[in-house]
């Protein structure tokens, strides 16, 4: 929706989208002018970049480590 926090103060988004994490472990919404960087350059499997190149404005998501869960009890 284009009155996201994200669209203001970025003339160039125009709405937003949904983008599929991890092979669609995680979704998330992003600008529309956003572009996955993984479709123009090599990124490691534990990040997830996108960049808007009309404002040169990037997010970069990280796994750092793999957090196993709790036994239930």
């Amino acid at each position: 929706n284009s009155s996201s926090s994200w669209s203001q103060g970025n003339p160039s988004a125009t709405g937003t989208k949904q983008e599929d994490l991890y092979g669609g472990a995680i979704v998330i919404t992003v600008p529309q002018s956003f572009e996955n960087v993984s479709e123009l350059r090599h990124v490691p499997d534990n990040q997830e970049v996108f960049m808007d190149s009309a404002t040169g404005a990037s997010l970069i998501i990280e796994l750092m480590e793999r957090v196993r869960a709790a036994p239930d009890n």
